[in-house]
């Protein structure tokens, strides 16, 4: 539910700049994230923002090309940002949030949100931060250098200052004051077994204290808008995510069964109906329809609102003739299944590896 972002801006010059922040989900195609990583003061709304949902891997500073583990990654270019971050640079405002066209969501889960509340409140709770801080060469021993590694601090915090909520550093050190690359992580609180992001790491002063931004009641009214009509809408729309193999080996002519997590992470609650997609098989993770085709099956199934259900495609053939190699088996849905035809394909992470040996296999 905790994710890297990776954030493109365009320069006054028109010359790209890259940026990083971490981020939350908070549906299934929806991160929240500080307002000033997604509207510069200097260089206004980025132009794409990558969410990359429980990554820890290498660093990541350039658009993700392909696969990524663990749930590969996801894009957006529709924000919400608080107005008067926007038009005053003002921080008690400083929160945003970005729709996507992947809804890995659906695979992670997401934290519920929490607006407003009293000081007393916020000072009386324990929050989790997960975050990917850039600590700098001092910390380089303790993979916080560059944002390479998934952080998570146990946060209490001092002190509220307007809409802001207030950690004060006790010392200096690696994990005893936030870095770089930690804006837009949630203060998030748990009640029983549920997860409420709160607010998202704001600013610094360098050795003296943290802000996190609050959500506020505003905030969380559009956000709610945002999320039913911009995020989810009311036209389905059916994802193929996660295909698996019964095998990662085989010969030529064989054989393997096949699933892929189907999810509509729509507002659309259809009745039973049949979906028709087919088996593609690709040198590459980016499976089209120039691909070969292997099979193309049936599902009768009730698709309801925000729902995934497990498909299972038993015996999926391999071609007599294909050559020894490495390739992927995807998943491309009928282009009239329903009414986002763009993404109606298993591709990245979504894709399967398989490897099909020749002699001596």
């Amino acid at each position: 539910m905790n994710a890297k972002a990776v954030i493109r801006f365009e320069k006054q010059d028109g010359s790209d700049s890259w940026d990083s922040c971490s981020a939350t989900l908070i549906d299934g195609e929806v991160a929240l994230l500080a307002g000033h990583c997604i509207y510069s003061l200097n260089n206004g709304y980025a132009k794409e923002i990558f969410i990359i949902p429980g990554w820890d891997g290498v660093g990541v500073t350039t658009p993700p090309s392909a696969t990524l583990e663990p749930y590969g990654w996801m894009r957006g270019d529709f924000f919400l940002v608080g107005s008067d971050w926007v038009n005053e640079g003002n921080t008690d405002f400083d929160m945003g949030a970005v729709v996507l066209t992947r809804a890995a969501g659906m695979l992670t889960g997401w934290h519920g949100r929490s607006w407003g509340g009293t000081c007393q409140d916020s000072l009386g709770r324990t929050y989790t931060n997960v975050s990917y801080p850039k600590a700098g060469p001092t910390c380089s021993e303790l993979s916080v250098e560059l944002g390479l590694i998934m952080h998570e601090w146990g946060v209490t915090l001092d002190s509220c200052v307007g809409n802001l909520l207030q950690l004060d550093f006790t010392e200096p050190g690696c994990f005893t004051e936030t870095h770089n690359g930690m804006s837009g992580s949630s203060a998030v609180f748990q009640v029983g077994q549920d997860d409420f992001a709160h607010a998202t790491n704001s600013h610094k002063s360098d050795g003296n204290w943290a802000r996190f931004c609050k959500m506020w009641q505003g905030f969380n009214i559009a956000l709610t808008l945002y999320i039913s009509q911009v995020a989810r809408g009311t036209v389905l729309d059916i994802q193929p995510l996660a295909c698996d193999g019964s095998k990662t080996m085989i010969f030529p002519g064989g054989s393997l069964d096949m699933t892929h997590l189907s999810v509509n992470p729509s507002n659309f609650d259809p009745p039973s109906q049949t979906y028709t997609f087919t088996w593609y098989l690709s040198d590459n993770d980016s499976i089209t329809a120039a691909d070969t085709p292997l099979t193309t099956r049936n599902v009768v199934w009730y698709h309801d609102a925000m729902g995934a259900a497990t498909f299972s495609s038993l015996a999926v053939q391999i071609p007599q003739n294909t050559p020894a190699g490495t390739y992927w088996l995807g998943v491309i849905y009928d282009a009239g299944t329903d009414g986002s035809p763009e993404n109606n394909i298993s591709t990245y992470w979504d894709a399967y590896k398989l490897t099909v040996g020749g002699i001596g296999f």
